[in-house]
């Protein structure tokens, strides 16, 4: 039995990734995602569920198979019989008698063997249709599985870079206004500098140490729901950030994403056999499919003996055999059949709704992560402007603040704004990640390819 298809290449795909995976010891992507393989609990339950939705198409193909049954028993039995108008023939002579059996408290042994094979039947038919339609779901649910599966693995890997890079620069921040604040102590001393700017740099210096115990906090937290999933420790987790190179996509336009949405997004097509399945439903429950025709066999076999009314050693042997066709027509079930092919038929309505609602959403979310993906490459090179800018008028400030043409405010705040163009840049780099990754999961198109592409834009802290 084939468990996996050609667009459920996941685990193959990942392992041969590992094996070029970039460094011996940073922690890539591939290196996340073959690991938590493993390790994340959704993934593994997606699999089983996966694995046993297959099992429907084993199930539909039963119903149509022979169903052939034995039956034994043993015990204690009375039996009269007494049967009156027989005809028997003795030496040529035919006589018409009456005769009776007795048997009290005679042993009793019985067999038989059954066989039923379906050969026509519309509500079998359909259920059988139902459970292919069920197993094709299981295979699009795992599809998507994957996809999300991709998805909340990175989105766990750039948290953990974004804390990390979020947890350096505040203590570089930190290093940086602890030397102001050196300065400014030691002009003061010299009566050089006002105490403001001992104030000044104090304060800022206390909410920095403020706001790594938070970034820290925030590290550990996001580290452990990444070692969680993939089962690495903390301390051999070496996230790497997407800081190297430029990111490259594919500029489709948003006709071709909506179109591939429309045809191949895993979630939508769910929807659609869910839809086809209620169909089914509605068939099963139709008067056209009540009456069913078998090929039916049968062998009995009762034995009972003993002592009776009439000697000690009767005995009583019935046995017979058949074979035909049975025919069923339901004539008159109360009105049952009729309620269920109602309500199936409303059932079917709500998950067409549901169907098209899902489809609007999904359409939403296309151009949305679209919007994003285009807007977001022209937003990474302003914030990259934007931070260049910001370190230009650091280091300008700081060469003010040494000739007396910046205060220490100036360039405490300077400070701030180039370490906040920086993350602001990193983010907006992520972003752009995620928002790719999101277009082509919803179109399932999330490959191994995708993969590789982002992993050549990390690059160690």
């Amino acid at each position: 039995m084939k468990t996996f298809r050609s667009k459920a290449r996941l685990l193959s795909v990942i392992i041969s990734l590992a094996i070029t995976a970039q460094g011996a010891f940073a922690t890539d992507l591939i290196t996340v995602l073959n690991a938590a393989q493993t390790h994340d609990l959704d993934f593994l339950a997606a699999q089983s569920t996966h694995m046993a939705g297959l099992t429907k198409h084993d199930q539909a193909n039963a119903m149509w198979r022979p169903d052939i049954s034995v039956q034994g028993g043993a015990g204690r039995m009375n039996q009269q019989t007494q049967t009156a108008g027989a005809q028997f023939v003795q030496n040529g002579t035919v006589g018409i008698a009456n005769f009776n059996t007795s048997i009290n408290q005679g042993t009793y042994n019985m067999w038989a063997v059954s066989i039923r094979q379906p050969i026509i039947n519309g509500e079998r038919s359909s259920q059988s249709q139902a459970l292919h339609i069920e197993a094709n779901t299981a295979e699009l649910e795992w599809q998507a599985a994957q996809q999300d599966f991709i998805l909340r693995t990175i989105k766990k890997y750039f948290d953990v870079s974004m804390a990390l890079e979020t947890v350096k620069t505040t203590q570089e921040q930190l290093q940086a206004v602890q030397k102001v604040q050196g300065e400014a102590q030691a002009r003061y001393k010299l009566g050089d500098a006002p105490i403001l700017d001992v104030h000044e740099t104090t304060a800022r210096l206390d909410g920095l140490k403020a706001q790594l115990l938070a970034v820290q906090t925030d590290l550990d937290i996001k580290e452990s729901a990444l070692s969680d999933a993939t089962g690495i420790n903390i301390e051999q987790l070496k996230i790497m950030i997407p800081s190297a190179g430029e990111i490259v996509f594919d500029k489709k336009p948003l006709d071709f994403w909506l179109s591939q949405v429309n045809t191949s997004n895993p979630q939508l097509l769910v929807a659609l056999n869910q839809l086809s399945e209620a169909r089914q439903n509605v068939k099963r429950y139709h008067a056209l499919s009540s009456p069913s025709l078998d090929l039916v066999g049968q062998i009995n076999d009762t034995h009972v003996y003993g002592s009776g009314d009439y000697g000690p050693n009767a005995s009583n042997l019935n046995r017979d055999a058949m074979v035909g066709v049975q025919l069923t027509i339901p004539l008159y079930n109360g009105g049952m059949r009729i309620a269920k092919e109602d309500e199936a038929a409303h059932l079917a309505d709500v998950t067409l709704d549901r169907t098209n609602r899902l489809r609007q959403q999904i359409g939403l979310q296309t151009k949305q992560a679209y919007l994003g993906l285009t807007a977001g490459v022209n937003r990474v090179e302003a914030l990259k402007a934007a931070w260049q800018a910001s370190e230009a008028r650091r280091k300008a400030t700081q060469l003010g603040k040494k000739v007396g043409d910046r205060t220490t405010l100036d360039l405490l705040n300077a400070e701030t704004d180039a370490a906040n163009a920086h993350l602001n840049w990193i983010q907006s780099r992520v972003d752009l990640i995620i928002n790719e990754l999101n277009l082509a999961a919803l179109s399932g198109q999330l490959t191994e390819d995708r993969i590789k592409e982002i992993n050549s834009t990390l690059q160690p802290f």
